[in-house]
């Protein structure tokens, strides 16, 4: 929600400078390049994954060590793929997650816990491994 992009060109403004320039006017906010109509940078629900976008989670899920799902049920295709392709292909799952998803019976490991909480304890042991072992 940082970036916003134009529905025409594909021109990327941060978020700030947009603000900037159109405040709070009533139309929306249109391209500097092309003066196509500027949205969120994000995906909403119902609208489709950008081919090339969906291509490389593919291939980063078919070629990653471990694959980390954090926050979501998986139930959204084609996203929810990415865990079974990951898995297939040899890598680590992780779940995190406060409700069971369909990706939990091959699973390594699932923590039903609220994302927020869980990655701030993951990250710290972490940064706590990581210093314990340069010193």
């Amino acid at each position: 929600m940082r970036w916003i992009r134009c529905l025409d060109c594909g021109e990327r403004y941060p978020l700030e400078e947009i603000l900037r320039r159109d405040g709070r006017s009533e139309d929306p906010p249109v391209c500097g390049h092309c003066a196509g109509v500027l949205k969120p940078d994000v995906i909403f629900f119902g609208e489709a994954l950008p081919e090339e976008t969906l291509r490389e989670a593919t291939w980063n899920a078919d070629h990653c060590d471990l694959f980390l799902v954090v926050g979501s049920s998986l139930v959204v295709y084609p996203a929810a793929n990415m865990p079974f392709y990951a898995k297939q292909a040899g890598a680590g799952l992780v779940i995190v997650n406060l409700s069971a998803t369909p990706a939990d019976k091959m699973a390594d490991v699932v923590l039903n816990a609220p994302a927020g909480e869980a990655m701030g304890r993951i990250l710290e042991e972490v940064r706590q491994r990581l210093t314990g072992s340069c010193a």
